[in-house]
């Protein structure tokens, strides 16, 4: 009999040998015992401390290379519009739902495109935004809501961030907002970073995500959340600090082989130096705001990346600066090398990330435009296939699986500490500035993790937030209820191997995952096509 320990610990071989396996050929897996649901959990993490999953690597990835021609053959059979449809969904949207897919298809691939990219037209769920009004805090100016309890401010932002990005119909959008989160990180766990993040995520991140490049910049350099968690806000003209200007010119812009020097981060932090925020024993109003304190400037002339920048410019020295930097050529290719990599694959070409570069020349970084490039870009290969190449990070594997189990939250704090706590990656809360890797070394190698959230969730462990399995009911077969299982999580573009592993598995204990499917959808939301795309 298959099991779900077997199909896990087979499914993970391919997931650690990427270049070499391919999600859509045909699987094999081994047939071990079933155990139940905590038997398995416990197993499999025996299993891969005794070394068994490194064992099977090499046997996987060298049957996957002598069984490539014939998985050519297979993938240009395979493949029709519905699967390439479920292939772009999956980088434009937090999950493939049956409603998205229906969309998608009533639309069409380009007007799917521009009704995301037009986010304000999309009508919000309302029950989202009834949900929302449940934290009124985050309303307050920064004034008020620097002086409210911990808790209060802490579970309002975390709360609201959770629903907006598991209910949201604005999915592109939220998307985006991930990866400039990111991209532009600041930690909540850093000083003044609860009472700071809410208004940086509200009106630098949400305000610029799919508006332009250069305002996306200069809203983060005036936030007093970034200045805060760079340390520019204390940047004096005696002794200017350099952590911001470093890390605006290697992670915002220019890239670590920008071309910068030790002399350009010294003259940028110079530029900067009086760029702060009023403190709340300041101003009882302007707290929480930017604060231009100009007897901290340095006002001698500077030299940034060979442009002068005159004496006596004031604030206008970090205007000249961000205007210098947003329009470098370095700065156009990491920022659209980045953008492919984050909507298309680990991967993208040389070929492909200079039409990006194109755009943002042409358009004056219009996020948007360069988005519909990158899918014009996005094309199947000859046989009707777009590589599954990227494995989802942890939280954005997290909100696939709650979106598609239509889940309903009721206090959105213990999804935190019972759900993402444990999986190892929750929103806002990586410390150093680079903000979390988009990187296979990187998340590649947590996999127990990442099934237990699934079983967990679905055996009613993760605190308030339950799964809807009422797609499965009425089901007479297994065939039937994997046919329900791959439409509602797959598009029915399930792996032919992968359904013959999950039937195997349900038709093994009778009857039983008819009434009760919890672990036999546990199951396929562990396998490869899911966890990729």
């Amino acid at each position: 009999m298959a099991d779900i320990l077997s199909a896990c610990i087979s499914w993970s071989i391919r997931v650690n040998n990427l270049t070499e396996w391919n999600p859509r050929a045909e699987d094999t897996v081994s047939i071990v015992p079933q155990t139940s649901a905590s038997e398995a959990i416990k197993s499999r993490r025996q299993l891969l401390a005794g070394g068994i999953l490194a064992s099977l690597v090499g046997s996987g990835a060298a049957q996957a290379r002598a069984e490539e021609a014939d998985r050519d053959i297979t993938r240009a059979n395979w493949f029709n519009s519905l699967q390439l449809a479920y292939q772009r969904l999956q980088r434009m949207t937090l999950a493939v739902t049956p409603e998205e897919l229906l969309r998608y298809k009533q639309l069409g691939q380009t007007e799917y495109l521009e009704y995301q990219l037009d986010y304000q037209a999309i009508v919000e769920n309302p029950d989202l935004l009834d949900r929302l009004t449940d934290y009124p805090a985050l309303d307050l100016p920064p004034a008020l809501f620097i002086n409210l309890d911990y808790s209060t401010k802490y579970n309002s932002f975390y709360s609201a961030t959770f629903l907006r990005q598991i209910y949201s119909t604005r999915q592109l959008f939220e998307r985006m907002v991930i990866f400039w989160t990111d991209h532009f990180n600041t930690s909540i766990n850093a000083s003044w970073g609860v009472e700071l993040k809410p208004y940086y995520d509200r009106d630098c991140i949400r305000q610029h995500a799919l508006g332009y490049f250069p305002e996306l910049l200069r809203a983060t350099a005036y936030s007093p959340c970034m200045l805060a968690y760079l340390n520019n806000d204390t940047s004096y003209k005696t002794h200017p600090n350099q952590n911001y200007a470093r890390e605006l010119m290697e992670l915002h812009t220019l890239g670590v082989d920008g071309g910068y020097t030790q002399d350009d981060v010294e003259e940028v932090a110079r530029c900067f130096t009086g760029w702060s925020w009023y403190y709340p024993w300041e101003d009882d109003e302007l707290a929480g705001t930017f604060y231009y304190r100009p007897t901290w400037h340095d006002n001698n002339q500077k030299v940034v990346l060979g442009h002068v920048i005159p004496a006596g410019g004031g604030i206008q020295d970090g205007e000249m600066v961000l205007d210098i930097l947003a329009h470098h050529p370095s700065t156009i290719q990491f920022v659209s090398y980045k953008m492919c990599r984050w909507l298309m694959g680990y991967n993208p070409t040389e070929a492909e990330v200079n039409q990006v570069v194109q755009v943002y020349q042409n358009t004056d970084g219009h996020i948007p435009s360069m988005i519909r490039k990158i899918f014009e870009l996005l094309q199947p290969m000859p046989t009707g296939f777009i590589p599954a190449e990227k494995l989802k990070r942890p939280y954005e594997l997290a909100l696939s699986i709650m979106r598609g189990l239509n889940v309903t939250v009721g206090n959105p704090m213990t999804l935190k500490s019972q759900g993402l706590d444990p999986l190892g990656q929750v929103p806002y809360n990586w410390n150093p500035p680079n903000g979390y890797p988009d990187s296979l070394d990187f998340w590649g190698h947590a996999l127990l993790s990442r099934w237990n959230f699934a079983f967990a969730l679905l055996s009613g462990q993760i605190g308030t937030v339950s799964a809807n399995l009422s797609f499965c009911t009425g089901c007479l077969n297994a065939e039937e209820l994997i046919g329900k299982i791959d439409r509602q999580f797959f598009a029915a573009s399930m792996p032919t191997a992968q359904r013959q592993v999950l039937k195997n598995f349900i038709t093994s204990q009778g009857s039983k995952y008819l009434t009760n499917p919890q672990e036999a959808v546990a199951m396929a939301l562990a396998c490869p096509a899911f966890q990729m795309y």
